[in-house]
C-alpha cells in the first residue's frame, strides 16, 4: 500500500484578549520509514499556539498521531521444477568384460513460469480542513480526513473518507477582557459562547460567511462591523451596548432586546429592533429593501431612513418626538408624532403623521406628492423642490422662508411677509402673491416658461432679484426691482415683452 498526504495545514493564530486561550494548530508532515511506520507515512502533530505566531513549533507539540503506508508484500513462490528428461536406450550386450562406466546423467528440465503480479494497493489520503462551530466542535477548530483513493484521482472525496478525527479549539471564556476584534474567517471562534465584551467589538472579515453572536449580552465599548460577507448577524441575547455601527457592510441585522442606543448608524436591506426606546445621538438606516417597524421607539434625535428602490414603509406608532426626520425613498407612519424640528422626504408618497403640532422646516424633493404632506400652519420654513404634482397652500399670513424650485402652483392668498422668497428653475407660468408686501430677499430666477409676476402689495425688499427669465417681459421685472432697499437686478428677461 501506499501513502500520500494532500495538505500540510496550520491554523492561523489569534490574540485572544486578556482572559482568552490561544487557538489550536494542526500540522501534517511526511514520516520517514522508522519505528513508528516501518514504511513510513505522514506524522500529524496538534498543540497550542503558545506564542501566537501562527505557527505549530516544535516545543508546542504535544500531540502526534501517525498514518502509516503499507509494508511490501513477500516474494511469491518459486515455480515448480520441470519434468525429467528420457533415459537412453539400453546397448547390445557385449561380452562379459570389465564393467563400463555409468552414464552421465540427463540435463534438468527448464522452470515453470512465475504466476502473475498481485493488484497494486491504493493511495490512502489525509486532508485538514476548518471546522465551524456546532456538534463536532463548540468553537470551531479542524477536522483531520483519512480514506483510500479508490478513483485513483489524486483527491480525497467526500465518499472516499473513512475516519475523521477532531482537534477543537479551547472554549471562550464567559467574560472577554479588553477588546475584540475578528479579523477573518478563522476567528469567528472567538465569539461562540462569550456574553460579556469589557471593550469594544470590531468586526473586520469579508472572509467570514457566518458568526455566532447568539450569546452577547453587553459590549461596554460599543460594536462596530467594518466588513461582513455574510448576510444576517442576529443579536439575539444582546441587551446593553452604547453604539452599533454597520455602515460599510450590506446585511440584515436583528438585536430584539436592545432598549437604549447612544448612536445607531446600519446598512442593513432589513432591520429590527423591537425593544429599542430611545437612542441619544442619532439613527441612521440606510439601505433598506423592506418595511420597518420599530414599536417601542419614542425619541431620537436625529432620523435618517433611506431604502434602495422602491419605497417602502418606516413605521414608529408609539414616537413623539424627533428633532429632524429624514426619509429617501421610504414611506412614514408616525401617527403619535407631535414634534420635530424639520421632515425632508426625498422620492417619497406617503407621509402620515397626523398629531404634528410644530415643524420648523419642510423639506420636498423628487417626490409624488399633490399637496402639503403637513399642516402647513405649523411650517415655518419651506423647501420645495423637483415636484411634479405638488399645489403648495396655505392660509399663513408671515413665513420664514419659501424656496421654490419645482412646483405646479403657489396658493398664499394671505401671505403679507416673508424672510425670504426664492421662485428658481420651476416650471410654474405664473407667480402670484396678491397680499404679500414685505420680503426680506426675492430671487426670481431661471424659469423658462414663466410669463407673469403678479405682487401688488409688495412695496419693500432688501436685495430684490428677478433674473433669467426669458418669457417674462422685463417691464413685470422691474415692477417688483423697482422696491428693493439693497441690491436688485433685473437681466435676462425678455425686454421685447410687453406690460399692460
Amino acid at each position: 500500500m501506499r501513502f500520500k498526504f494532500l495538505m500540510t495545514a496550520v491554523l492561523g493564530a489569534c490574540t485572544f484578549g486578556n482572559s482568552a486561550s490561544s487557538p489550536q494548530l494542526v500540522a501534517t508532515a511526511a514520516e520517514p520509514p522508522g519505528s513508528n511506520c516501518a514504511a513510513g507515512g505522514v506524522a500529524i502533530q496538534t498543540g497550542t499556539d503558545e506564542n501566537d505566531d501562527g505557527m505549530l513549533d516544535a516545543s508546542e507539540v504535544t500531540s502526534t498521531t501517525y498514518v502509516c503506508a503499507g509494508e511490501n508484500g513477500s516474494n511469491g513462490s518459486n515455480g515448480s521444477d520441470g519434468t525429467n528428461g528420457t533415459d537412453g536406450s539400453n546397448g547390445t550386450n557385449g561380452s562379459n568384460g570389465s564393467n563400463g562406466s555409468n552414464g552421465s546423467n540427463g540435463t534438468n528440465g527448464s522452470n515453470g513460469s512465475n504466476g502473475s503480479n498481485g493488484t497494486n494497493g491504493l493511495d490512502e489520503l489525509v486532508a485538514v480542513v476548518a471546522e465551524p462551530p456546532g456538534a463536532n466542535c463548540s468553537t470551531g477548530g479542524q477536522a483531520i480526513e483519512i480514506g483510500f483513493d479508490t478513483n485513483t484521482n489524486g483527491t480525497l472525496d467526500a465518499t472516499e473518507i473513512t475516519t475523521t478525527q477532531y482537534v477543537c479549539n479551547p472554549a471562550n471564556p464567559v467574560v472577554h477582557d479588553g477588546d475584540l476584534t475578528i479579523s477573518n474567517a478563522s476567528e469567528t471562534y472567538r465569539l461562540v459562547g462569550v456574553q460579556h465584551i469589557r471593550g469594544k467589538l470590531t468586526i473586520d472579515a469579508a472572509s467570514a460567511t457566518s458568526v455566532d453572536v447568539s450569546s452577547l449580552v453587553q459590549v461596554d465599548q460599543g460594536i462596530e462591523v467594518v466588513h461582513f460577507g455574510g448576510t444576517v448577524m442576529a443579536f439575539a441575547s444582546l441587551q446593553t451596548t452604547p453604539s452599533f455601527d454597520s455602515e460599510n457592510s450590506l446585511f440584515s441585522v436583528a438585536m430584539p432586546l436592545v432598549q437604549q442606543l447612544d448612536t445607531l448608524f446600519v446598512y442593513s436591506p432589513s432591520f429590527s429592533a423591537d425593544s429599542l426606546t430611545s437612542v441619544t445621538t442619532s439613527i441612521i438606516i440606510l439601505g433598506l429593501t423592506s418595511d420597518v417597524t420599530m414599536p417601542a421607539l419614542q425619541h431620537t434625535p436625529y432620523l435618517d431612513v433611506e431604502g434602495a428602490g422602491s419605497p417602502h414603509l418606516f413605521s414608529a406608532p408609539v414616537a413623539t418626538q424627533f428633532d429632524s426626520l429624514s426619509f429617501v425613498a421610504m414611506n412614514a407612519d408616525l401617527p403619535s408624532l407631535t414634534q420635530t424640528f424639520g421632515v425632508w422626504l426625498q422620492r417619497s408618497s406617503e407621509f402620515s403623521a397626523p398629531a404634528i403640532t410644530s415643524t420648523y422646516w419642510l423639506e420636498l424633493d423628487d417626490t409624488l406628492f399633490a399637496t402639503l404632506p403637513v399642516d402647513p400652519s405649523h411650517v415655518s420654513d419651506y423647501y420645495l423642490g423637483d415636484n411634479a404634482n405638488l399645489t403648495v397652500s396655505s392660509p399663513q399670513t408671515s413665513i420664514g422662508t419659501l424656496d421654490v424650485y419645482g412646483v405646479v402652483g403657489l396658493d398664499f392668498p394671505n401671505l403679507a411677509s416673508a424672510n425670504e422668497f426664492f421662485v428658481e428653475s420651476s416650471q410654474m407660468i405664473s407667480v402670484s402673491m396678491p397680499a404679500l408686501a414685505t420680503v426680506t430677499t426675492v430671487s426670481i430666477d431661471d424659469n423658462a416658461v414663466l410669463t407673469t409676476i403678479s405682487l401688488p402689495a409688495f412695496t419693500s425688499g432688501t436685495d430684490v432679484f428677478v433674473t433669467n427669465n426669458p418669457s417674462l417681459p422685463t417691464c413685470q421685472a422691474t415692477a417688483v426691482t423697482q422696491f428693493a432697499t439693497g441690491s436688485e437686478d433685473h437681466s435676462g428677461n425678455d425686454d421685447a415683452g410687453t406690460c399692460p
